[in-house]
């Protein structure tokens, strides 16, 4: 585990800004449920400007993640379809990877991102 830890901060540490076009459509995965949703308009500009907003600290992902808890597959005004996987699982609720990408951030910050996008929990 601390290898993959490991793996992960330098990753990270390695980051570079992300530069991807707006989102303009989003279906989310949850396993808690497990069910799936479209993301509202709202949803999907928060999604967006929470990317925006931590558009540094991305890195090369040199780790193999557990399976998702929560992926949603977003459409870009330039047609690229990209995945952005959430976990749960000990010492990953604060990574996210997305297209192939890895950041860490507070796991309260993407734990309350998760929340507005309509997650639910425990059901």
């Amino acid at each position: 585990m601390r290898r993959v830890i490991v793996a992960l901060v330098i990753g990270v540490l390695c980051g570079e800004a992300i530069a991807d076009a707006p989102i303009v459509t989003a279906i989310a995965t949850s396993r808690a449920g497990p069910h799936e949703w479209v993301l509202s308009q709202e949803q999907v500009h928060e999604l967006d400007a929470w990317l925006n907003r931590h558009r540094k600290s991305w890195g090369a992902n040199f780790a193999t993640p557990p399976t998702a808890a929560m992926r949603i597959q977003i459409k870009q005004s330039d047609g690229v379809e990209r995945s952005i996987e959430f976990f749960d699982q000990p010492g990953w609720s604060s990574f996210v990877i997305f297209h192939d990408r890895v950041g860490s951030f507070s796991a309260a910050d993407i734990a309350n991102l998760r929340e507005r996008l309509g997650e639910r929990k425990g059901e």
